[in-house]
């Protein structure tokens, strides 16, 4: 198909020059426009004598492949409204290093704007429609009545006013005492919300009947309560095992539920912390002397010496000396 080059002398396409983009030409900036069957066609031969793909094109244009490949094909109702169409083609052509001016107007030739508004031919009458007519009739009768009831509804409550209002007046010597003996009846009960409520009792409140519970029971129940395995039972492995990785017959302390265990030295200094889920563990290393835990929750950690269980820990922070290391 033949180009119409107008004044351009020199045509780069990919294989041809340098890279589009380049200053390899000095006339690589003269703007190109095929002569083809419509301004689609021509964007679409540029682009493949460029080596460009339409993807190509969408990543420098940002605009979607399938509005690239409808401006090639001239499928106007693939496209979007017109401002955006005439906004593609623009870009369409800028990153084709085209003269944006010149093929936008084409673009606007070729495509005109059908939904503008057309002048009204010479001589064409617009007749009103007449169904609205008896319509209108009923809606006036309608608002005309309406405004004279409410008009004669105001001079009634005028009138209204105006006139005093009649009182029965009894004479006093018609009005007879009550005689006789007057009884008044048994009281009636207070209303619902007079009533008084149940003293709040906190929770963890003992009552003042019950006995107070011992902190051996205390401990129990609190260790009963986290799933602590009862004292002699083996250890079960059931999630990781922290600390020193050689087993052994030493100390293990193992979560029953999630709690915060720390280990530190006699000085301060904190040699393990870490969030422990249920099941999860922490051996201790074969020299503990000076070593001490702090746990969140005493009664969710129970120690295991040489595989058994001594019970659940009983105290925020526990010396690990008491278990013979």
């Amino acid at each position: 198909m033949p180009l119409d080059t107008g004044a351009v002398t020199d045509f780069d396409v990919a294989g041809a020059g340098s890279a589009m983009g380049s200053p390899g030409s000095a006339r690589r900036s003269q703007r190109v426009i095929l002569e083809g069957d419509n301004i689609g066609q021509s964007l679409r031969m540029i682009r493949e004598a460029r080596g460009l793909s339409i993807d190509a094109v969408a990543e420098m244009t940002r605009i979607r492949p399938s509005y690239i490949a409808a401006i090639e094909a001239s499928d106007m109702a693939s496209l979007p409204s017109r401002p955006f169409a005439i906004g593609y083609v623009r870009a369409y052509a800028q990153a084709l290093d085209l003269d944006a001016d010149s093929v936008v107007a084409r673009f606007k030739a070729e495509a005109p704007e059908h939904d503008a508004s057309l002048r009204t031919p010479v001589g064409v009458r617009h007749n009103m429609p007449r169904r609205f007519g008896p319509m209108a009739g009923v809606a006036a009768a309608l608002m005309i009545a309406l405004i004279g009831w409410n008009v004669a509804r105001h001079a009634m409550a005028q009138n209204e006013a105006g006139q005093p209002r009649q009182v029965r007046q009894v004479p006093v010597a018609q009005i007879k005492p009550a005689t006789g003996v007057v009884s008044l009846g048994a009281p009636l009960p207070p209303p619902p919300e007079a009533t008084t409520p149940k003293p709040y009792v906190p929770p963890g409140m003992l009552d003042q009947g019950a006995p107070a519970a011992s902190p051996a029971a205390i401990a129990a129940q609190a260790a009963a309560d986290a799933n602590a395995p009862p004292i002699g039972s083996p250890f079960i492995q059931a999630g990781k095992i922290y600390g020193d990785p050689t087993p052994g017959p030493g100390l293990i302390l193992q979560a029953t539920k999630g709690t915060t265990l720390t280990v530190h030295g006699a000085g301060g200094a904190i040699y393990f912390t870490a969030f422990l889920k249920a099941g999860e563990a922490w051996r201790a290393p074969a020299q503990v002397k000076g070593l001490a835990v702090d746990v969140g929750a005493p009664a969710a950690v129970s120690a295991y010496v040489a595989g058994v269980s001594r019970g659940p820990l009983k105290d925020p922070t526990t010396s690990l000396a008491q278990y013979g290391s």
